[in-house]
């Protein structure tokens, strides 16, 4: 894990497979895609706040709730999966 600091934002890189334990302890957004028949089906955002009104955000890769978490999931009719395009997953409707 490595931290950058510019002005008075601190960013943290990490490595996939590492974990990031800063007291987070609020769910404060969530966010992404969930795509059926794929082998890579979600894709997530997600923003944590900790008790000193810190922020983070990222790639949710994988993660533990503790009590319960609310969430609304939109339906959509429209055929979607993601394709490896210039080394990205990218979205194909």
């Amino acid at each position: 894990m490595k931290i950058k600091k510019e002005g008075s934002f601190e960013f943290i890189e990490m490595e996939r497979g590492e974990t990031l334990n800063k007291n987070l302890n609020e769910l404060i957004g969530l966010s992404g895609f969930i795509v059926k028949d794929n082998s890579l089906p979600l894709h997530l955002h997600v923003y944590l706040g900790n008790s000193q009104k810190g922020v983070i955000d990222g790639h949710l890769f994988d993660s533990e709730v503790f009590t319960f978490g609310e969430m609304s999931i939109l339906w959509s009719p429209i055929n979607v999966k993601r394709i490896l395009k210039d080394g990205l997953f990218l979205l194909d409707f």
